[in-house]
């Protein structure tokens, strides 16, 4: 009987529900510690981005983009550079002959391969320095500068262009021919085209550029701060719920497992008085 005795005993000190407590206790400081961690990594990602910004907007190097403004400027050079090399062949031709219409064919030709010459002759300075951009290197803000160049230049190939439409034009007109309108008609648009993606590609490196300003490297690196403290807040808020909640079943669990051992004890005690064996032991009872 006394073994009896003992095995309720230890069965009110060795319950479940407080070992697994314990183990609660653990896991809470675990995920307490991971969550710290993260906190801290999260934070360090953010330096270690900032850092990295920081030499983006200051290093030198080969800009992707500068070799398709060498191609942009190269394919135009070409292309006026053909038509003027059409007319060239035209008014030589034509020159030959004495004839009326071909008179009327000459000077427009010499005219347009005169204007055309000299927009060659720019588009071919630009084609220059823009081969030897490609091959040098630059931080973002001399990039912009190459972008302003770029820009400025495209500019001035559509008022030459424009010029060179006008003029050719009323070339046309007055001689009764209609050999160039085509070309210079295409001429300025190409110009035009060309002006638009310029002024799309300075935009473009310019927001670039604010991207990798201090300022804006500062502002980042502060709002992934901030959202890593909140994070790591809400994190260990929701840590603590559940560790919490689980406390309070554990709680219960044991409460009600002590009351069950207890009173089978006390019903044990019951019948030992009714046998007398202990006659004289009072027992309280449990409260429910």
């Amino acid at each position: 009987m006394k073994k009896i005795l003992l095995v309720l005993l230890a069965g009110i000190f060795t319950w479940n529900p407080a070992i697994a407590s314990l183990n609660s206790k653990l896991t809470l400081k675990q995920d307490l510690d991971a969550s710290s961690r993260s906190y801290l990594d999260m934070k360090k990602k953010a330096d270690e981005a900032a850092k990295r910004d920081l030499l983006e907007a200051t290093y030198e190097k080969l800009r992707p983009g500068s070799v398709e403004v060498r191609d942009r400027v190269q394919r135009f050079y070409w292309d006026v550079d053909r038509i003027r090399y059409s007319a060239q062949l035209t008014f030589e031709k034509s020159g030959v002959r004495g004839e009326l219409p071909n008179r009327r064919l000459f000077l427009v030709a010499h005219y347009t391969e005169e204007k055309y010459l000299i927009l060659t002759k720019e588009t071919q300075t630009q084609v220059s320095r823009t081969k030897t951009n490609s091959r040098t290197p630059v931080t973002l803000t001399g990039a912009l500068q190459r972008a302003s160049q770029v820009l400025s230049w495209w500019k001035l190939a559509v008022r030459i262009s424009k010029s060179i439409h006008g003029e050719i034009h009323r070339r046309e007109d007055k001689f009764g021919t209609n050999i160039y309108r085509k070309d210079v008609d295409g001429t300025l648009a190409y110009a035009r085209r060309e002006k638009k993606w310029a002024e799309e590609e300075y935009d473009r490196i310019s927001d670039r550029l604010e991207y990798y300003s201090a300022e804006s490297i500062e502002r980042r690196r502060t709002a992934a701060h901030e959202a890593a403290e909140i994070s790591f807040e809400e994190r260990n808020r929701m840590i603590m719920e559940r560790y919490e909640s689980a406390e309070r079943a554990f709680s219960k669990i044991e409460s009600k497992g002590f009351m069950d051992v207890n009173m089978l004890f006390q019903e044990y005690l019951n019948i030992q008085k009714i046998k007398g064996i202990f006659p004289t032991l009072k027992i309280r009872e449990t409260e429910r």
